[in-house]
């Protein structure tokens, strides 16, 4: 876990130890893998863009998101301050496992550039990180697409979106499962999740916050998607100190900034 200005972000810190150089099928173990808060075991088949990320000489820390054959957008916290160089980590796909499957070598990264984690928010919370090779052509791996239009909250006709990833199933407790995990969660507006974190941070127009009784992303989840209409609508970035009780916040992919970035560094 990583705190920072009473903001608690979803990063993991430790894991597994992976070598080679080029893409190929491992089982290398973590210290900890993780889970969604309330959600429920999944196959990869059915979400081919998600992957973990794990350190080079650790373990699994975070997830990512494939938007190209050859980029994966991922939270800017899971990369600040914790990885130097892009040989530090590696990212792995085609497995609903967190600890097997297709290994890719990280050519390079970028992180927003107005992203800061000295910050009091966790504004512009985006990063993309460039593979070594290509993601086509590997079973259980393929991009998503990008928003076409803005999701924008109603009352009368909420927004269902669904968070992926391998975060802790419990905020009090260590426990983690095996596989990926799902959960449905529901779009709040603004106006609602800025009074709720009104003494931690301002909620900017570069995020967007999601909820549901007893469902969050946990410890693990950073970096990984909120799905909303088949589309990456959202990064996982930050919430309640123990994932419960408190809307879930997500870097907003369609928002102006984030979305000229992507189209900077991936061309999309």
């Amino acid at each position: 876990m990583k705190q920072t200005f009473g903001l608690v972000f979803f990063a993991l810190l430790f894991g597994c130890v992976l070598a080679g150089n080029k893409p190929e099928s491992v089982s290398a173990k973590g210290t900890q893998s993780g889970r969604v808060v309330n959600g429920t075991s999944v196959s990869s088949e059915n979400y081919p863009f998600v992957v973990s990320m794990h350190r080079y000489l650790g373990g699994f820390f975070c997830a990512a998101s494939i938007i190209t054959d050859k980029h994966a957008l991922t939270a800017g916290h899971c990369l600040v301050g914790n990885i130097v160089k892009p040989a530090d980590f590696v990212l792995i796909g085609g497995s609903s496992y967190v600890d097997s499957g297709i290994l890719f070598f990280v050519s390079n990264y970028s992180v927003h550039p107005k992203y800061s984690v000295d910050n009091d928010t966790a504004d512009y919370d985006a990063a993309i990180v460039t593979i070594d090779g290509t993601f086509d052509n590997f079973t259980n791996i393929a991009p998503i697409s990008l928003p076409k239009t803005a999701i924008n909250y109603s009352r009368n006709n909420p927004t269902w979106c669904y968070v992926v990833g391998w975060g802790r199933t419990d905020g009090k407790m260590p426990t983690y499962p095996e596989t990926l995990q799902h959960a449905w969660m529901q779009v709040v507006s603004q106006y609602k999740c800025q009074q709720i974190y009104i003494r931690k941070t301002a909620i900017t127009s570069r995020m967007i916050c999601a909820d549901l009784p007893n469902t969050s992303a946990c410890y693990g989840d950073s970096g990984g998607p909120l799905v909303c209409n088949g589309e990456l609508t959202g990064i996982v970035s930050w919430g309640s100190d123990y994932c419960s009780g408190q809307p879930s916040v997500f870097a907003k992919v369609d928002s102006t900034s984030i979305r000229e970035f992507i189209k900077e560094i991936a061309g999309i």
